[in-house]
């Protein structure tokens, strides 16, 4: 059984503001609907669970565009469910977009929803074909990763018997917290802390093993077979070379029974089993690495661990004698890497360093997206960089919808500072890739080497906030500074809602400790457009941690403090901003009371004798908004 964890994710509207959605309000969309995810995130989890709901049907992308006539698979279904438009080999970009809506053509043109790899969306591209077809753009719907509660509900009830909080502290340690956020890597996780086995250090560590543990065979029944009788070697290359023929060749999985009778879109494992270092391929099939999809049809478990194994398969048959060439034509396919082999091909890097120069070069996004960038050698770290920075050279928006954050320290050392800084240094010059690296900078040495670089970014208005807010998370996590209430006024000076939002996210790291009442309050103002009275580009929310520092004597004094503050600039503050700054108010309040209904603050506008006139909590409240509101009435009927 698998842990049913809701999902939210994010709605990237068309005015360009996002809004976070739970998975059942994907039903309340009508027109199409594409729903990008990182690899293992959990999209197929989610579209079966979509086609189980009244009116729909789940179906993969291969299988539907193979279908002589799709209409049979989807008879009487309002709604279409089409998984894994990334797994469906075309050699031209867009070309399996092109493939889906031609199917959906000749059926109608039914509505759908369709799922991918954010990195293989095309983007705009891809939006326009859709909106051609159907006469409006599809909803564009981010799936976001699990966070540290959802990660840990997984792990209690997927292995109840493992520490789960020791598993994620294990990660924070190390700094690679960002496995948990991947369902598919957090279950492999769980498999090796189950096994005993050491937990690891890095995403190749991880699945090297996870896939050794699932080679175990659990059934003492099953021990005396001829699969529990193999080595682990055998197995993994027997492995290998099924998931390898498996997505080279495009096919729905590997059929185990006479050739004669091998289904349309299968391989036959007798002829995988042919292929050099598969000669186990019948008996890998029956390990966990594998699932069964009917009577002698089975698939791999996951396209992530199809992607590792089949290219340390891959990496093997060329030492084993097998040319380069001949290893790269099975991937040549028009121009460039075919979407769906882009994972195959970056892994490849990782499993040999002399095809590692060829993966960088012909595809160094894949490389750092999909392969294991964090043990590269510096020769290689170089190469990708400079590949990087071509790729960002010729396609500045390389990074097309996928804006996920990616393990790049194998690219962030000492050796590398000039070229790091080569990238980071010019504005709007390499802003994609720009971004990455700075997302990634926080927590490593390179952070303390660029601080000057990183400090200028910081307060550079002609950046965009996304790096900005980057160059100031790595200097926090470098521990470097100790002016930050410095640091936040001079943000606060330059008066627009940028910095106004940089300044914020600071004061939440130092967690209204390191700075004093006044400037956390101005902080807080200035973060809802207050008093600068500039329209925000997006609704801002306050985190639900972030007074959470502070008992409930410090919190009304706090209040206290805000109340004062904010009530002369709220006179010629607009709606929005009163509306937010009232709701503060009433959520400070409430959280007061909860923990101390006898508080009271000690400032002058605060709680003298409301104690005394309420009985309760609730009434205590009211009171209390009813006292700020009388400087935000026009929207007192919004916020009773």
């Amino acid at each position: 059984m698998v842990a049913r964890i809701e999902r939210t994710l994010t709605h990237e509207r068309q005015d360009r503001g996002q809004t976070v959605i739970r998975q059942d309000g994907i039903l309340s969309f009508r027109d199409p609907v594409v729903i990008l995810g990182d690899p293992g995130l959990g999209k197929t989890v989610l579209t079966r669970w979509l086609g189980e709901q009244p009116g729909m049907k789940y179906v993969r992308a291969g299988t539907f565009v193979r279908a002589a006539n799709p209409a049979n698979s989807v008879a009487g279904t309002e709604r279409i469910v089409v998984d894994g438009l990334d797994e469906f080999a075309s050699a031209a970009p867009g070309g399996a977009v092109d493939a889906v809506l031609k199917q959906l053509s000749a059926i109608g043109n039914s509505t759908f929803v369709l799922s991918c790899r954010a990195a293989d969306w095309l983007g705009a591209a891809d939006r326009v074909k859709i909106e051609d077809d159907y006469g409006v753009a599809p909803a564009l719907l981010h799936l976001r990763p699990f966070t540290e509660d959802d990660a840990r509900a997984f792990l209690s009830e997927e292995f109840p018997a493992i520490d789960s909080a020791e598993v994620l502290a294990h990660l924070a340690r190390r700094g690679i917290e960002s496995l948990y956020e991947n369902p598919l890597t957090l279950r492999m996780l769980g498999e090796v802390a189950q096994d005993d086995g050491p937990l690891p250090e890095t995403r190749a560590q991880l699945f090297d093993r996870a896939c050794r543990v699932m080679l175990k065979e659990t059934n003492p029944r099953h021990h005396r077979d001829s699969h529990a009788r193999r080595s682990e070697e055998k197995l993994l290359l027997a492995a290998g070379a099924l998931c390898a023929a498996q997505l080279l060749c495009g096919r729905i999985g590997i059929f185990d029974g006479p050739h004669m009778e091998t289904p349309e879109g299968y391989l036959n494992a007798g002829d995988v089993a042919a292929l050099p270092l598969g000669e186990a391929a019948n008996d890998a099939l029956r390990v966990r690495l594998f699932q069964s999809e009917g009577e002698n049809r089975f698939t791999h478990v996951h396209r992530v661990i199809a992607e590792y194994l089949g290219a340390r398969w891959l990496a093997r048959c060329f030492e084993a004698g097998v040319p380069e060439t001949r290893i790269f034509a099975l991937f040549r396919q028009g121009e460039g890497v075919p979407t769906s082999l882009r994972g195959l091909h970056a892994w490849l890097a990782h499993f040999s360093e002399t095809l590692a120069r060829s993966c960088i070069e012909a595809d160094p996004y894949a490389v750092l997206r999909y392969g294991n960038a964090e043990n590269l050698s510096l020769d290689q770290a170089r190469t990708l960089l400079a590949a990087l920075k071509k790729l960002s050279e010729d396609d500045p928006y390389f990074r097309s919808e996928d804006w996920g954050r990616h393990p790049a320290s194998g690219l962030l050392r000492a050796e590398l500072k000039d070229d790091v800084r080569a990238i980071i240094e010019p504005p709007r010059r390499h802003v994609q890739l720009t971004n990455l690296l700075l997302e990634a900078m926080s927590g490593t040495a390179l952070a303390e080497a660029l601080h000057d670089t990183l400090d200028s970014i910081m307060f550079d208005q002609r950046r965009y906030v996304g790096e900005r807010s980057a160059a100031a998370r790595a200097l926090y996590a470098a521990g470097i500074r100790s002016d930050w209430d410095t640091v936040i006024h001079r943000l606060l000076e330059m008066n627009e809602p940028d910095s106004a939002r940089i300044a914020f996210e600071t004061l939440r790291r130092l967690a209204l400790f390191g700075v004093p009442s006044r400037t956390a309050i101005d902080t807080v103002l200035a973060y809802f457009g207050i008093p600068s009275n500039v329209k925000l580009r997006e609704i801002r929310h306050l985190p639900d941690d972030l007074f959470s520092s502070l008992d409930a004597k410090r919190l009304a004094s706090w209040l206290d403090g805000l109340v004062d503050i904010a009530r002369p600039m709220l006179e010629k503050a607009d709606f929005e901003a009163k509306w937010y700054v009232t709701r503060l108010v009433r959520r400070i309040a409430a959280t007061v009371l909860e923990a101390d209904p006898n508080a009271s603050g000690t400032g002058s506008s605060g709680w003298t004798g409301i104690e005394q006139m309420a009985t309760t909590p609730t009434s205590a409240l009211s009171l209390y908004s009813a006292r700020m509101l009388t400087c935000a009435r026009p929207c007192s009927n919004m916020c009773s």
